[in-house]
């Protein structure tokens, strides 16, 4: 199988840079949109990190949580990642990445995210990367049916992370594999200015209320609508509440 390329993120520095957001991709004909929002904690549980790179898989066998259908997300606006553009059907998200950038002396350089073009200042180029693989129990509460032509949240996601994969369950095995296959262990360094980091991730909150889908629509929908994609009130097609 194609390995898959690591999304990298870039972070904006207040008083270093500038992002001006994008509106997504135009709609194809019978399209749809699925979104989700996914923070993690670190092993020493103090603050979150918000993830906007994350791995969807269709799933069209629903006795399994595996398939080789991987595709990342293609588009972020604030706290949402977004698949844009996906075929119709059953989805789930199995894991997610932060791209943290570290202090370097290399001089200014422009950078053309997914849907922002970062202006990084003096010292922001180097990236140590983050991909948290989500438990069996987190999978099932992100599956969602989109429609064709609509719009899927899953719902607003807080996991607890721990490095490596020790412990993890076999569907967390399997995608690590498939997205990150040249790294066993917890912490592979790459280069000077590079390195990169596999976590196990466990449920720690979510949120699938009706007030968070009025919350991921009241803040996408603006920008939603620039792109072409109409998104009205309570035709969002959400998760089962997480029990």
């Amino acid at each position: 199988m194609t390995r898959l390329a690591t999304l990298v993120l870039l972070l904006v520095l207040p008083g270093f840079g500038c992002a001006t957001p994008k509106p997504p991709p135009a709609p194809v004909e019978d399209r749809s949109i699925v979104a989700i929002s996914v923070k993690t904690r670190p092993p020493v549980k103090i603050g979150k990190e918000l993830n906007l790179g994350v791995y969807f898989v269709r799933l069209d066998d629903e006795s399994t949580l595996t398939t080789d259908a991987l595709v990342q997300s293609n588009y972020a606006l604030g706290d949402y990642a977004f698949l844009v553009n996906a075929p119709p059907g059953r989805y789930a998200a199995v894991a997610s990445q932060v791209v943290k950038t570290v202090e370097t002396d290399t001089s200014s350089t422009v950078y053309q995210g997914s849907n922002v073009e970062v202006t990084a200042g003096v010292g922001f180029q180097a990236a140590v990367g983050k991909t948290t693989y989500f438990p069996d129990q987190v999978i099932r509460q992100t599956i969602v049916e989109v429609p064709p032509g609509g719009t899927a949240f899953m719902g607003d996601f807080i996991l607890d992370t721990s490095l490596g994969l020790g412990g993890a369950d076999p569907t967390q095995h399997y995608y690590r594999a498939r997205i990150t296959p040249d790294q066993q262990s917890g912490i592979k360094v790459n280069s000077l200015f590079s390195s990169t980091a596999i976590y196990r991730g466990s449920p720690h909150q979510a949120d699938q209320s009706p007030g968070a889908t009025d919350r991921f629509l009241a803040y996408s929908r603006e920008m939603l609508d620039a792109g072409g994609w109409t998104v009205a009130p309570g035709s969002v097609a959400t998760a089962p509440p997480a029990e």
